[in-house]
């Protein structure tokens, strides 16, 4: 996509102040209660600097890039989290069925959710003897959740196919106002010619 051209004012000082006028206009950003605000005001911010939003149309289409580009990042992390949570499930019958559910097997649990390192090791020497390699307990948790998975894949598609439409919305737009101020252009050198030649 084609950069707007970098007004006379610091566009990383500008960035801020149209963000606050973009809130004011589109309301402030739709958020869930485990999103991180600041996160989101940096992406916006990064994004308002590189493209330069030149009115109301793109102020709109930047918001809505910004919006499709976290909601992806959210995806992202859920995928994560769904899995991470059904490994722990998965981790707590492999050790009832091969260690008979040592005591403090949950702690152990806990920490490894965490990802501290003597967790992790403790976890690998007891996973090791039975299966070939840690890998192995993570590919079965996805075989055993691919639905959960096809559809957070699903929802990452549609979401990248939103932000991808956004983006050459608003290339189209700032296409056709070049087209458009290159032919006012063009009429008003005309105009200019003819007065001049009167």
């Amino acid at each position: 996509m084609k950069k707007a051209p970098a007004s006379k004012a610091s566009l990383s000082t500008a960035a801020p102040a149209l963000r606050e006028k973009i809130d004011q206009v589109l309301g402030s950003p739709n958020l869930l209660a485990g999103d991180d605000e600041e996160q989101f005001n940096r992406l916006e911010s990064a994004l308002i600097a590189h493209i330069n939003p030149q009115d109301i149309f793109e102020e709109i289409w930047t918001r809505e890039i910004v919006e499709h580009l976290f909601d992806i990042l959210r995806l992202r992390r859920w995928k994560a989290r769904v899995l991470e949570t059904r490994e722990k499930y998965a981790l707590n019958l492999f050790m009832r069925m091969n260690h008979g559910s040592p005591v403090g097997t949950d702690t152990l649990l806990s920490q490894w959710m965490r990802r501290e390192p003597e967790a992790e090791k403790k976890i690998l020497d007891l996973v090791s003897p039975v299966e070939r390699s840690y890998e192995h307990i993570e590919a079965n948790t996805v075989f055993f959740n691919i639905e959960a998975m096809s559809a957070l894949d699903h929802l990452l598609h549609a979401a990248e196919m939103r932000k991808d439409s956004a983006i050459k919305e608003l290339q189209l737009y700032r296409d056709r106002q070049a087209k458009r101020g290159a032919i006012e252009g063009g009429f008003k050198n005309i105009a200019g010619s003819v007065v001049a030649n009167d």
